[in-house]
């Protein structure tokens, strides 16, 4: 599908480097409609209203880059922005240089430009340099960030720098399900149904190297794409219903009912203990030749419940009368 929507021309145009910072400048394609994937139409790119544009897309690791982007896009009275983080897969080999396991790229967009921020040096290794300019906007609660399981993503991001107290966090793919319904939509459901444009997800992308520095052409169209439609899902959204998705209701609501990043990571660390206390207590009744003892079988059962329980919550759902994906088909 990256065949119809991607170009090599239509990327990277610019490119700035100095030591171990770059800055490429680039443009997104337009998305394939729903009703041209359905009709096999992948000779031509139709455009669909806002989702037919180009969007222009900066992929950096330099802060004055970032805090660039920043200044030209979002207004210094808060808007509702697109987030995403991809991460290393764990089984990916280090290819014999330095490398780390934890979130590698920080993506925010608005439904105009993108920005893809590689957290590391030209060189591979970590770098903490655009980490203080992206908190102060991940934690102002005037800037909505709009994405599908994001909350995992501020963890990973936690843990990556120390603690970050993010907040108005609108996990979109929440939206609907009902607090007693575990079931959370896509976002490429999302942007199907709300947008009518075909999210491409390739699996070989989606799990590729994210570490690896400079990231493909392919990997700056996903991992920008995802950002991207975070934003304008919210924004459709907000014009569908304001008085439930409008800007200064999000936040209010957002405010009473996000739990924080850091009690979020003392649940994950706490179910992580007893993920590992169990293997260990369980480890010598491993044959069925040694019977467990009563005391053994009680304490694994209370582990198992602290391993079943939910470390995120929706922090947001509307019921299905104010959000109905059905409405959108």
């Amino acid at each position: 599908m990256f065949s119809v929507v991607f170009t090599a021309d239509a990327m990277l145009m610019r490119s700035e480097s100095s030591g171990r910072y770059f800055t490429k400048d680039g443009m997104l394609p337009p998305l394939v409609s729903l009703s041209a994937v359905r009709s096999n139409q992948t000779t031509s790119v139709p455009y669909v209203e806002d989702e037919g544009r180009s969007i222009p897309v900066v992929y950096t690791n330099d802060p004055c880059s970032v805090e660039e982007w920043l200044s030209e896009n979002l207004p210094t009275n808060g808007c509702t922005i697109g987030f995403d983080v991809e991460s290393k897969p764990s089984y990916v080999p280090k290819k014999g240089r330095d490398s780390f396991r934890e979130a590698s790229t920080v993506q925010l967009a608005t439904t105009d430009s993108c920005l893809v921020v590689h957290l590391a040096h030209s060189s591979g290794r970590h770098s903490q340099a655009c980490a203080p300019i992206l908190k102060s906007v991940l934690c102002d609660e005037q800037f909505i960030k709009a994405g599908c399981a994001l909350d995992g993503d501020m963890m990973a991001l936690y843990e990556l720098w120390g603690g970050l107290d993010a907040k108005s966090r609108l996990d979109l793919g929440c939206l609907g399900t009902g607090r007693r319904n575990n079931d959370r939509y896509g976002l490429k459901t999302l942007t199907h149904a709300v947008l009518g444009v075909d999210l491409p997800k390739p699996k070989n992308i989606a799990t590729s190297d994210w570490s690896s520095v400079p990231l493909t052409h392919n990997q700056i169209i996903y991992s920008a794409r995802d950002a991207w439609a975070g934003a304008a899902i919210a924004q459709k959204l907000a014009e569908y219903d304001p008085e439930s998705f409008g800007h200064e209701t999000l936040i209010e609501k957002l405010s009473l009912s996000e739990v924080p990043i850091s009690k979020l990571v003392v649940r994950q660390r706490r179910r992580d203990r007893a993920r590992s206390e169990l293997q260990k207590l369980l480890a010598p009744y491993r044959s069925h030749a040694i019977r467990m003892p009563k005391g053994v079988s009680r304490k694994a059962q209370r582990l198992r419940k602290v391993i079943k329980k939910r470390v995120i919550d929706p922090n947001l759902v509307l019921e299905k009368e104010h959000f109905d994906l059905e409405t959108w088909k």
